[in-house]
């Protein structure tokens, strides 16, 4: 009798979840989401560039006739990323779609003054933005009517502004505008909620972000 129940419950079950998959599968093709990123690679990327590449010779000089020595760059701050994608899903398990976020990293440049030798002084600032286009894809490799797990990959370029200015002194500035290879890829993303309206949450590595989370809709 008890085997007999166990056979019933279990049969209920797949039952119940191969309508569900089957009711996701037949899910709007396109869908658009929006989402905020924590840690996105630009943050990393300022950090280690700042560390390594010198300021211009020309803006030292302005800092050195100020009477300022050892400028460096200090007190990085990046405000995250903003992030919109759009998806086509060409089967059920599998997307192609563009991904385009924006993000900036600040900071100041200090110095000390060469004749108190005090401690470092804000002597001017930093400033980057960058502009993220990239092509994407997307596996879902887990599906259900209200919760699904997937892996996404994102490869394109990066505008970046680029801006430093010193406020003492002659108060010199030094622009550009590279252009990078850009990239994110996220080996684990979620979505909770309905078929056609749901919040998501991805983990991985990039312009978009260590962590991401947002909303999603099909239509």
């Amino acid at each position: 009798m008890t085997k007999k129940i166990l056979t019933l419950v279990a049969g209920l079950f797949l039952a119940t979840t191969a309508v569900q998959a089957e009711q996701y599968n037949d899910a709007p093709r396109s869908e658009i989401s929006v989402s905020y990123g924590f840690l996105p690679g630009c943050y990393v990327y300022d950090a280690v560039k700042d560390g390594l590449e010198a300021i211009a010779d020309i803006m030292m000089s302005t800092i050195l006739t100020a009477g300022y020595a050892d400028a460096k760059v200090e007190g990085k701050v990046s405000t995250g990323s903003i992030n919109v994608d759009y998806n086509y899903h060409l089967s059920p398990g599998f997307a192609i779609g563009i991904n385009g976020s924006y993000s900036e990293a600040h900071g100041d440049i200090n110095a000390i003054n060469i004749q108190s030798n005090s401690q470092p002084t804000k002597v001017g600032t930093s400033k980057r933005t960058y502009i993220n286009v990239m092509p994407n894809v997307k596996f879902d490799w887990m599906r259900h009517e209200h919760f699904s797990m997937y892996t996404r990959l994102s490869v394109g370029v990066a505008f970046v502004s680029s801006k430093k200015e010193v406020t003492v002194g002659t108060k010199e500035s030094e622009s550009s505008n590279p252009v990078y290879f850009s990239g994110q890829i996220s080996p684990i993303g979620m979505e909770f909620g309905g078929i056609n309206f749901r919040g998501f949450a991805e983990f991985g590595f990039g312009q978009a972000g260590v962590i991401q989370a947002g909303i999603r809709t099909r239509f």
